[in-house]
């Protein structure tokens, strides 16, 4: 997004054209596999689009940047993000219009959010919207033609929000997506099959890669009671897909 020289560009766009845009992006890229010059990138590592979903909002005074346009500084909650700064498209003031026009009303407050926010089409009942989230629709195009990825999507939670007011994620209408809880459980599911190679490098990796699992662990167990946490059984659940690791 371009910015004058007076602050940043208003677009007339709401969050329905938005999420329309955005499914069309995704159906071009799926497109563009079956061009020569994709076809000849194939050994690329497929790029990833990340949606990041916090449910009970945000410490605005600490996400909002500050300044305008292209020159703005980052909230505390982005330092780690100063790197990327140029990359970076911060949007503000976004209507939800899809819901306000929706005739069928939500069944409270959490679900007019929810039940529109990745979505932007009309509900099926108070509870579930009549279609897809932009999340998995753009899952569901790019490995429509073949399977780009072993796995298509995979949805990572803090806490369950895989049913009623908490579900934001929709494979098609009235079906949430259940989300994995468990860090151990989702390792499995992305590396449980991986085998080491028999060789110096491939077993020195491995034993890095324990070294930085148990390392997150001795930080785990540091701020573990600042969360009111037993530091014993956080450390038990991150050192789990050390064993993994290393059985390679």
């Amino acid at each position: 997004m371009s910015a004058s020289n007076n602050g940043p560009m208003h677009l007339p766009m709401n969050r329905r054209s938005w999420l329309r845009g955005l499914g069309a992006c995704a159906a071009g890229a799926s497109l563009a596999r079956f061009t020569p010059r994709a076809r000849a990138a194939g050994a690329e590592i497929p790029k990833r689009l990340l949606f990041f979903y916090t449910q009970q909002g945000t410490l605005r005074n600490l996400w909002a940047p500050s300044g305008s346009g292209s020159s703005f500084q980052l909230g505390e909650l982005h330092t780690a993000l100063e790197p990327h700064k140029s990359k970076l498209i911060f949007l503000n003031g976004m209507d939800m219009r899809s819901n306000e026009v929706d005739p069928m009303g939500p069944a409270n407050a959490h679900y007019a959010g929810t039940t529109h926010a990745l979505t932007g089409i009309n509900r099926k009942s108070e509870t579930l919207p009549s279609g897809p989230s932009i999340d998995q629709f753009i899952a569901q195009e790019l490995n429509k033609a073949s399977p780009l990825t072993a796995i298509p999507s995979l949805e990572l939670a803090a806490a369950d929000v895989s049913f009623g007011e908490w579900a934001v994620s929709f494979t098609g209408s009235g079906q949430p997506v259940a989300f994995a809880t468990e860090p151990s459980k989702s390792y499995k599911r992305l590396f449980g099959n991986f085998m080491a190679p028999d060789d110096s490098a491939a077993q020195a990796k491995v034993a890095q890669n324990d070294l930085v699992l148990k390392y997150a662990a001795g930080e785990l167990d540091a701020y573990a009671p600042r969360f009111g946490k037993k530091t014993a059984t956080s450390s038990r659940r991150t050192r789990q897909p050390s064993a993994i690791c290393s059985s390679g």
